[in-house]
């Protein structure tokens, strides 16, 4: 009887939304930072002088499919030249 109150009651849930919100914001933060350090160390193995340059890149994004594309991007750059590009835009 008393279970069921307390699986109805609107503090309960409200505290278990907030708990699953807070989870996930703290997943994507998670996610996101592994994508920054991948880009970096992608950079720093490839292309070392470019690292400071990766690093404010990565700085300015802020959702995981910028991300991905611009991994995906790094990976097939021919150079140097063409991997500054892509950091620089």
């Amino acid at each position: 009887m008393f279970d069921s109150l307390l699986d109805e009651s609107r503090l309960v849930k409200k505290k278990a939304a907030e708990a699953e919100a807070k989870g996930r914001v703290e997943e994507r933060a998670e996610e996101i930072e592994a994508l920054r350090q991948l880009i970096l160390g992608i950079v720093q193995t490839r292309f070392p002088a470019l690292a400071q340059l990766a690093q404010q890149k990565v700085a300015t994004l802020s959702e995981p499919k910028q991300f991905h594309g611009l991994i995906m991007q790094i990976a097939m750059a021919r150079d140097e030249a063409a991997t500054r590009e892509l950091l620089r835009m």
